[in-house]
């Protein structure tokens, strides 16, 4: 008995003709493949899985090897075109002059795919497909290239931005460069570094830069406000010590009180709430506030609500490590209190000696509390003077 195994053999390809490929498998009895040799194979197709009249059919003479065959059907015997035309087809072989094996299902999408015979619409479907890719891509092209352009156009502004920070730094004898490595301050013996941090801010009134210094859950300005509002010549917020401009690039600018609370009344509260001539998100420290400062230096809450000079190294613990005349602190935390000295009416004083800064809190109508640094002290000072004196400001954030 002779057998015949039919493969899937829909090699689909573009065919030029009503053609389809097919491999098959031919064995005897025993399931052994047939002896090479040549042999007559016929190809039916029928309109149902049994019975019923072929629909077209042809003979083939294949060669075997090793049981193994293949013809292109419809090379000797056209198939018709309305074949394809919907409707299941099915396939019948017979090897050799003997009966058909079991007829295998061929669908007529992939007969026309294979016999290269799809309709018009399937055409007209394929090229809307590819112009509609086409569209996509366009609409893919053009969106890269505009997030490409916006792209550009962001790194340029920060690139413009940096550009402007640097020039606003230059003005006052720095570099980016030179501020980082500035931040840290010279000592870390003895610092509580997980409640310290260290920052910048720019101001956007005038577009100057500050270091700025956590210390537990308060935020400084590291640096001395240098912000100045003037009226043609005349400065009217602030002057410089000796009118040198170089004095209030390093120390910062000297204001009375009314000039730091810019028309604010006195506060006792911590936080303050005066923004006084503070950045946007800053305002001027109350007395509350220093004291709540020098405890988180080490100070006790009884000592640091006392007057006069308190505590024993809070005042070292926070001054800079040059620019005073002897005793230069450990600036332990990088707060880096210069000696700016002060004015005193129309007279000034102790540039190099001495540091004051003012605080929000009022004692009176004539006298407000401050903070004072001394070369010859290692303790703060915490008194009040006169509003019209011109001292440093500190502002805290917010």
């Amino acid at each position: 008995m002779k057998r015949i195994w039919m493969g899937a053999i829909l090699a689909l390809g573009t065919a030029y003709a009503a053609t389809l490929p097919y491999q098959g498998l031919a064995t005897d009895a025993k399931n052994n493949p047939k002896v090479d040799g040549s042999y007559s194979v016929g190809f039916a197709l029928y309109s149902a899985s049994s019975g019923g009249s072929a629909l077209w059919s042809e003979s083939q003479s294949v060669a075997t090897k090793k049981g193994l065959f293949s013809a292109t059907l419809g090379s000797i015997s056209i198939i018709p075109d309305n074949l394809f035309q919907g409707s299941p087809l099915y396939l019948g072989v017979s090897f050799d002059g003997g009966s058909e094996g079991g007829r295998v299902l061929l669908g007529t999408t992939a007969w026309a795919t294979a016999a290269g015979k799809a309709s018009t619409s399937a055409y007209a479907d394929s090229a809307g497909k590819v112009a509609g890719l086409n569209d996509s891509v366009s609409k893919l092209r053009t969106s890269l290239q505009d997030s490409t352009k916006a792209l550009l156009d962001t790194v340029t502004s920060l690139r413009d931005t940096i550009a402007d920070l640097n020039a606003a730094l230059l003005s006052q004898g720095n570099t980016i460069s030179a501020l980082v490595s500035s931040l840290l301050p010279t000592s870390s013996s003895g610092i509580p570094w997980a409640s310290v941090s260290y920052g910048l801010i720019q101001d956007s009134r005038d577009g100057q830069v500050y270091r700025t210094v956590t210390i537990g859950t308060q935020t400084w300005m590291a640096q001395s406000l240098n912000y100045r509002i003037a009226t043609g010549s005349s400065d009217t917020v602030g002057v410089c010590y000796l009118n040198s401009a170089d004095n209030c690039a390093k120390y910062g600018r000297l204001y009375t009180w009314a000039q730091v609370m810019n028309g604010s009344t006195s506060s006792a509260t911590s936080p303050s709430g005066v923004q006084g001539i503070c950045p946007t998100g800053w305002h001027v420290p109350s007395d509350g506030e220093w004291q709540s400062l020098e405890v988180n230096l080490g100070m006790s809450v009884a000592t640091a609500a006392t007057s006069g000079w308190r505590g024993t190294t809070e005042g070292t613990k926070l001054k800079s490590t040059s620019g005073w005349n002897t005793n230069t602190g450990t600036d332990l935390y990088g707060f880096r209190v210069l000696p700016a000295g002060y004015v005193d009416g129309g007279s000034v004083g102790t540039i190099g000696y001495s540091a004051k800064l003012w605080s929000a809190s009022g004692d009176d109508a004539t006298y407000a509390w401050y903070r004072s640094f001394n070369y010859a002290n290692a303790n703060v000072y915490r008194g009040n003077l006169y509003k019209s004196y011109g001292f440093s400001l500190r502002c805290l954030k917010n």
